[in-house]
């Protein structure tokens, strides 16, 4: 380079002009070039990215006129949201409004601060909590977190308390996630490892969710789908909401059901068939389902095994229900199954067998929920056996008849057998009458408190080692409803934890 002042070589001047002729050149010949579309495939490449607002439905998006950063998104029931970082982070601006539900959006080309919305009617779905959540289970970490599958949306975990915030302002959705699975079947705890969560979906998708890496594993028992396909060519008839459980002897050993029980030891990796098919195999079952369009999802194939519970004081007694009224048990590990249908006094066919509850205190106790609503029958059909089966004692007598008292769930107290609780379709109930020497009878069911039309899907014990102070247990039927009080014999406390749906 020539220092300052003094006249720039005469080889540098002509490399200089020489390149800005190349460019000159190069732009006239780009500029003359006829022109053409972008190949369809490029666009291949771009990939739809969720930007929010998070949750609901939305409904109508616009954008600002030249400000590529500013975005409205309507909701179906969340009103109206603005994004000012291209779809970045979102605020709600409508809040204050009286309708939430938004239709459309225009915004003004003379004034981008102008925006026009069309709405529904006054909608308050985003104000209250409406959810069916298919079941419910917790894990031993204090505070205890819940587990949970909620139908149209994600699993989830949550804890049960918080260290902030005022008593009135509740969990906020924030401290809830999705531990993998979808939007059916069961959540739990793996019990040899509280960072592993075994989380489903429909028709028999099980994954292993883990906690630390955020990642899920699908360890199905059968990966192929079932959908579009009727029950008869399925090899495995897995349900919309097809059975998990744990066992509480080995926290290795977990089950699945088909038509057929699945064990598997090794998380998940290989199952192994322990049952024949427990259900009637009726081909009339297993037709094609729909009219005009058909179906065949999982909610409409049958006949499955709908409810598997293990004893927990007599390993490889394992009770197993179908969703075509047959109830079964093997008390080998599965070596010989016998069937006690026949054995339920007054049970008509082709019920669903919602859950059994093997009993805390009598190995040879067990509790049946039985629903016929699907066959036009809401009468409930609630059974206690004392002696494996062979013989069953109707603990529905008493209970109220009508369009929503057919049965979902059953429940022994592990602490107080004298204590049973039923959720039916229109609430839950309370026994205490089931007292020594009186349990041959349930003599009367008293309605909790609660909610009016909330519908207990499911009914889980969560219990863990008490302090010193005394439990706070149910103990006797108060007057129009359930109470709680000190119960100074308990040793550990129990909590009940339901999952329900309200009405929409």
């Amino acid at each position: 380079m020539p220092r300052s002042g003094e006249p720039e070589p005469y080889a540098l001047i002509l490399r200089r002009y020489r390149t800005f002729l190349a460019l000159l050149l190069c732009t006239v010949a780009a500029a003359a070039q006829p022109a053409t579309e972008t190949p369809p495939q490029l666009l291949d490449a771009f990939a739809f990215r969720h930007i929010g607002p998070i949750g609901n439905r939305v409904s109508a998006v616009a954008g600002v006129s030249g400000d590529p950063r500013t975005w409205y998104a309507g909701a179906a029931s969340g009103g109206l949201w603005r994004s000012n970082d291209g779809g970045v982070g979102w605020e709600p601006i409508f809040d204050r409004q009286e309708a939430a539900s938004i239709g459309s959006i225009a915004i003004a080309p003379s004034d981008p601060n102008v925006v026009w919305v069309g709405t529904g009617e006054s909608f308050i779905r985003s104000n209250i909590s409406i959810a069916q959540m298919y079941h419910v289970s917790t894990d031993d970490r204090r505070p205890y977190f819940v587990y949970g599958n909620r139908q149209d949306g994600p699993s989830m975990r949550g804890p049960s308390r918080i260290l902030y915030g005022g008593r009135t302002q509740g969990i906020p959705v924030g401290e809830w996630h999705s531990v993998g699975g979808c939007e059916v079947g069961f959540s739990m705890v793996h019990r040899a490892d509280p960072d592993l969560v075994w989380t489903g979906c429909y028709d028999g998708q099980l994954e292993l969710y883990d906690l630390r890496s955020g990642q899920s594993r699908d360890v199905s028992v059968w990966p192929l789908a079932i959908e579009s396909s009727p029950a008869s060519d399925l090899e495995y008839r897995f349900q919309w909401t097809a059975p998990f459980a744990t066992s509480p002897h080995d926290p290795e050993l977990v089950y699945a059901g088909s038509q057929y029980v699945h064990r598997s030891r090794d998380r998940g990796q290989s199952w192994e068939r322990i049952s024949p098919d427990l259900t009637t195999a009726d081909p009339a079952l297993m037709r094609r389902s729909g009219g005009l369009t058909l179906d065949d999802a999982g909610p409409t194939i049958a006949p499955v095994v709908f409810a598997i519970a293990e004893s927990p004081l007599e390993p490889g007694l394992i009770w197993a229900g179908t969703n075509d009224g047959q109830v079964q048990l093997t008390r080998d590990g599965g070596e010989s199954w016998i069937n006690v249908t026949a054995n339920l006094p007054g049970l008509p066919p082709l019920g669903t067998v919602r859950n059994i509850d093997p009993s805390d205190v009598d190995a040879g106790a067990a509790y049946v929920a039985v629903d016929r609503h699907q066959e036009g029958d809401t009468t409930p059909y609630v059974f206690r056996t004392n002696d494996y089966g062979e013989t069953w004692t109707d603990l529905a007598a008493v209970l109220p008849r009508g369009p929503l008292a057919n049965v979902h769930a059953v429940r022994e107290d592990p602490e107080q057998p004298e204590l049973l609780f039923l959720g039916t379709e229109n609430g839950l109930w309370v026994s205490f009458d089931d007292l020594p020497p009186r349990r041959a009878c349930v003599r009367s069911w008293i309605p909790c408190a609660g909610r009016a039309g909330s519908t207990p899907d499911s009914l889980t014990w969560r219990a863990r080692s008490a302090r010193p102070t005394p439990g706070r247990r149910i103990i006797g039927p108060p007057s129009g409803g359930c109470s709680a009080t000190n119960s100074p014999r308990r040793k550990t406390v129990s909590t009940l934890l339901l999952s329900a749906r309200w009405p929409t």
